[in-house]
């Protein structure tokens, strides 16, 4: 089974649980695993002491616009608060952050274009990315944690655990520059690939 249809299965047991409307297709689920989420009975306790989730905004065009095609939250919850739901197999942790995370050249420049004068393409994106990491982060990390309430929910094995990140509890981020390193520190050495690092100075 891969993520996508661990995660749409996920997705639909929470509209199982609170009987709510939603658009995924029954295709993409494991009935089995939706059976093992619902006897699990962990979605009533992700949402124990919270507002319930009341609406799915799967393929919906709420919180959309000319430069975010696709909703990035995943339910509407009772006070009107925003839900996203991300989840991983095993103990990783990558995901692509909601709209910046793929963005196509429009959508790119829309949110990271005031960084530099020049428009940013595909033949000076590895060069921007290199010169303005530690203004880029900040707002990547912005939009992975764009909900009001970020899910991050894991399966090892047979074993479902996970944690809520709250919106409201991300502090404002500010890197160094002179601390980041990339293994491919030049556009021309920067074939396909480049691991970021961050050196942490508590």
């Amino acid at each position: 089974m891969n993520n996508e249809t661990f995660g749409m299965t996920f997705q639909y047991a929470i509209c199982i649980e609170y009987d709510i409307e939603n658009k995924i297709s029954i295709e993409r689920i494991d009935k089995e695993l939706l059976s093992t989420f619902l006897k699990s009975k962990i979605i009533r306790k992700i949402f124990r002491g919270k507002s319930k989730p009341i609406k799915s905004l799967y393929k919906t065009k709420e919180f959309t616009s000319e430069f975010i095609s696709r909703c990035p939250h995943s339910f509407l919850l009772e006070n009107e608060e925003t839900f996203s739901v991300k989840t991983f197999k095993g103990n990783g942790k990558m995901f692509a952050p909601k709209v910046v995370g793929q963005a196509g050249e429009d959508t790119f420049n829309h949110f990271f274009g005031h960084l530099q004068k020049n428009e940013i393409n595909r033949t000076n994106f590895k060069e921007f990315c290199l010169e303005n990491i530690s203004e880029i982060l900040p707002i990547v990390v912005d939009y992975a944690l764009v909900s009001d309430y970020n899910c991050w929910f894991y399966r090892k094995d047979e074993t479902f655990s996970y944690e809520i990140i709250k919106r409201a509890d991300l502090p404002d981020l500010t890197f160094d520059k002179s601390n980041f390193t990339f293994t491919k520190p030049t556009s021309q050495s920067w074939n396909e690939s480049n691991n970021l690092k961050y050196k942490y100075c508590a």
